[in-house]
């Protein structure tokens, strides 16, 4: 509810929305990249059907909505899941879907502020995040082991927006906008 009213109290209200298809990695993948997943190569909810795989990385990641928003003067950021096995991209290419790779600091091009899920982080309680502030410059890996993750991606995403205001608000006063 506070989000919808942030978002609402600022001008944007969504009163629908469409997917390209209902299966949770493609939609994701869609989303990021503005293609249909089938024309990205993105046929399966998994890694090998380039699901968040090698391919994405290579393809999808160059040219995603939060690139073009951050070419365009706007601040961008993110809050929830990415794409399948995140962490792979770190070097974990077990297959498997526990992380391996517990270091993992690595965000997508175009993300002022991030904060996504990596595999083995559960879907209400307990988990793991990979974050940063500074479009990557710094970048944490962040123990959720007790908190309920839906209220972690709610409350990064209001911090977000706060932290957007503020910034617009500067930028404003110093005469950037």
């Amino acid at each position: 509810y506070i989000l919808c009213w942030l978002l609402a109290r600022q001008g944007t209200l969504f009163e629908n929305a469409f997917v390209t298809t209902p299966i949770l990695c493609l939609s994701r993948t869609s989303f990021h990249s503005g293609w249909y997943a089938h024309n990205g190569g993105a046929v399966a909810n998994d890694v090998r059907n380039n699901c968040g795989g090698t391919d994405w990385v290579t393809w999808g990641e160059t040219d995603t909505i939060a690139i073009k928003a951050r070419r365009a003067g706007y601040w961008t950021g993110f809050a929830g899941k990415y794409v399948n096995t995140y962490e792979r991209f770190c070097g974990n290419d077990s297959g498997s879907w526990r992380p391996t790779n517990m270091t993992c600091k690595r965000i997508p091009p175009g993300c002022e502020m991030w904060q996504a899920l990596i595999a083995g982080t559960r879907v209400y309680y307990g988990g793991h995040t990979i974050e940063s502030d500074d479009g990557g410059r710094s970048v944490r890996r962040v123990d959720r082991e007790t908190e309920y993750m839906p209220n972690v991606k709610a409350n990064r995403t209001i911090q977000m927006i706060k932290e957007f205001t503020r910034q617009e608000e500067e930028d404003e006063e110093d005469g950037k906008s």
